[in-house]
């Protein structure tokens, strides 16, 4: 990767090279990658520790002081890392998504940003609803769920899985219940 973004540099004449480098790490915290990253950590795992040779060397998930984050090794020494905590709930991404914006987020926190129900689903969400985060509108229509990193968090993570579970489901049936309610009334034809 550091030799793609060296050849960038000299094609382009970029002036300050660590300037552009840099802006082109942050371009790499993309959801895409960070669920290749989840896929390699999760098939190194089941493999036996075995690597996967490319661009990705030693992926990882990190937990230190509440803070959760996927980091790799780019080839050129550099490190990428990619926060996992929701800017929503400021937990630890639980049934991910990614906005076409690229940032993540719960599901859950994500419709509710979105101003949607989980029954609706969050591509329901109105074109004019802003990411929490950047402002952009239409991001919701777009969303991608992160499997891979589900299926990781969920695997490092479980007791806190399990709790979080347990209450995004009792808040859904909450929701449902709400929901039909609500439809129940409509058809009648109650206020």
């Amino acid at each position: 990767m550091g030799e793609v973004l060296r050849k960038y540099d000299k094609v382009h004449g970029s002036i300050n090279n660590l300037k552009c480098q840099n802006v082109q790490l942050e371009d790499l915290k993309n959801p895409c990658l960070c669920e290749l990253m989840a896929w390699h950590i999760n098939v190194k795992e089941k493999k036996n520790k075995t690597t996967i040779p490319g661009l990705l060397d030693d992926c990882k998930l990190q937990i230190s002081e509440g803070r959760f984050s996927i980091s790799a090794s780019l080839s050129n020494s550099r490190v990428l890392d990619v926060d996992l905590t929701c800017s929503i709930c400021l937990e630890a991404l639980f049934d991910p998504v990614s906005l076409t914006c690229s940032h993540m987020f719960c599901y859950m926190c994500a419709c509710s940003a979105g101003s949607v129900s989980t029954i609706d689903g969050i591509k329901a969400a109105d074109s004019k609803s802003k990411c929490p985060l950047c402002r952009k509108n239409g991001v919701f229509s777009g969303a991608m769920r992160m499997s891979q990193l589900s299926i990781l968090l969920r695997r490092k993570l479980p007791e806190y899985w399990d709790e979080r579970r347990q209450k995004e489901r009792k808040a859904r049936l909450e929701e449902a219940k709400e929901y039909w309610q609500l439809q129940c009334r409509a058809f009648v034809g109650i206020d």
